[in-house]
Protein backbone atom coordinates (compact mmCIF):
# COMPACT_ATOMS: atom_id res chain seq x y z
CA UNK A 1 0.00 0.00 0.00
CA UNK A 2 1.06 3.64 -0.46
CA UNK A 3 1.33 6.41 1.60
CA UNK A 4 -1.07 8.19 -0.08
CA UNK A 5 -3.83 6.75 1.40
CA UNK A 6 -3.60 7.79 5.17
CA UNK A 7 -4.00 11.62 6.47
CA UNK A 8 -2.62 13.48 8.98
CA UNK A 9 -4.57 14.64 11.80
CA UNK A 10 -3.99 18.26 10.10
CA UNK A 11 -5.63 16.98 7.14
CA UNK A 12 -8.75 15.28 9.07
CA UNK A 13 -9.44 18.90 10.89
CA UNK A 14 -9.08 20.52 7.57
CA UNK A 15 -11.65 18.54 6.00
CA UNK A 16 -14.11 18.63 9.18
CA UNK A 17 -13.83 22.44 8.93
CA UNK A 18 -14.99 22.33 5.18
CA UNK A 19 -17.30 19.82 5.54
CA UNK A 20 -18.78 22.55 8.33
CA UNK A 21 -19.06 25.70 5.89
CA UNK A 22 -19.59 24.07 2.66
CA UNK A 23 -22.80 25.38 0.97
CA UNK A 24 -25.58 22.77 1.32
CA UNK A 25 -27.44 22.57 -2.16
CA UNK A 26 -31.12 22.60 -2.32
CA UNK A 27 -31.14 19.04 -4.57
CA UNK A 28 -34.76 18.51 -4.63
CA UNK A 29 -35.43 22.05 -6.33
CA UNK A 30 -32.53 22.03 -8.31
CA UNK A 31 -34.02 18.64 -9.98
CA UNK A 32 -37.61 20.14 -10.40
CA UNK A 33 -36.26 23.02 -11.97
CA UNK A 34 -34.40 21.10 -14.31
CA UNK A 35 -37.23 18.80 -15.04
CA UNK A 36 -39.64 21.92 -15.70
CA UNK A 37 -36.89 23.48 -17.91
CA UNK A 38 -36.70 20.22 -19.69
CA UNK A 39 -40.11 19.39 -20.09
CA UNK A 40 -40.83 22.97 -21.91
CA UNK A 41 -38.26 22.51 -23.86
CA UNK A 42 -39.78 18.91 -24.94
CA UNK A 43 -43.42 20.38 -25.38
CA UNK A 44 -41.93 23.08 -27.54
CA UNK A 45 -40.51 19.90 -29.79
CA UNK A 46 -43.68 18.64 -30.01
CA UNK A 47 -45.49 21.30 -30.34
CA UNK A 48 -43.55 22.34 -33.22
CA UNK A 49 -43.90 18.57 -34.68
CA UNK A 50 -47.78 19.02 -34.46
CA UNK A 51 -47.50 22.33 -36.48
CA UNK A 52 -45.60 20.99 -39.45
CA UNK A 53 -47.93 17.50 -38.83
CA UNK A 54 -51.06 19.71 -39.09
CA UNK A 55 -50.37 22.52 -41.27
CA UNK A 56 -47.90 21.16 -44.19
CA UNK A 57 -49.22 17.41 -44.29
CA UNK A 58 -46.38 15.91 -42.82
CA UNK A 59 -46.82 12.54 -41.18
CA UNK A 60 -45.16 11.47 -37.53
CA UNK A 61 -42.16 9.89 -39.15
CA UNK A 62 -41.25 13.07 -41.49
CA UNK A 63 -42.23 15.84 -39.16
CA UNK A 64 -38.91 14.70 -37.37
CA UNK A 65 -36.04 16.60 -39.65
CA UNK A 66 -37.84 20.15 -39.89
CA UNK A 67 -38.66 19.97 -36.13
CA UNK A 68 -35.04 19.40 -35.74
CA UNK A 69 -33.95 21.97 -38.38
CA UNK A 70 -36.10 24.71 -36.69
CA UNK A 71 -35.20 23.55 -32.56
CA UNK A 72 -31.56 24.17 -33.87
CA UNK A 73 -32.65 27.88 -35.55
CA UNK A 74 -34.83 28.37 -32.40
CA UNK A 75 -31.48 27.38 -29.80
CA UNK A 76 -29.49 29.59 -32.34
CA UNK A 77 -31.69 32.28 -31.64
CA UNK A 78 -31.72 31.82 -28.13
CA UNK A 79 -27.71 31.52 -28.13
CA UNK A 80 -27.72 34.62 -30.27
CA UNK A 81 -29.42 36.57 -28.00
CA UNK A 82 -27.84 35.49 -24.88
CA UNK A 83 -31.09 33.70 -23.45
CA UNK A 84 -29.89 30.24 -23.41
CA UNK A 85 -27.28 30.90 -21.02
CA UNK A 86 -30.11 32.71 -18.33
CA UNK A 87 -32.01 29.14 -19.03
CA UNK A 88 -28.57 27.18 -18.21
CA UNK A 89 -28.47 29.07 -14.76
CA UNK A 90 -32.73 28.74 -14.12
CA UNK A 91 -32.56 24.98 -15.06
CA UNK A 92 -29.17 23.58 -13.82
CA UNK A 93 -26.40 24.86 -16.82
CA UNK A 94 -25.01 21.92 -18.91
CA UNK A 95 -28.34 20.12 -19.80
CA UNK A 96 -29.46 23.06 -21.29
CA UNK A 97 -26.77 22.68 -24.21
CA UNK A 98 -27.91 22.80 -27.87
CA UNK A 99 -28.51 20.18 -30.02
CA UNK A 100 -25.28 21.23 -32.30
CA UNK A 101 -23.34 20.69 -29.12
CA UNK A 102 -21.28 23.93 -29.13
CA UNK A 103 -20.20 24.33 -24.94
Amino acid sequence: MSGKDKTTPIQDAYQELQGKHEIKRPLVKNCLKAFLVGGIFCAVGQAISYFYIYFFNFTEQTAGSPTTATMVFLALLMTGFGFYDRIGQFGGGRECRPCYGVR
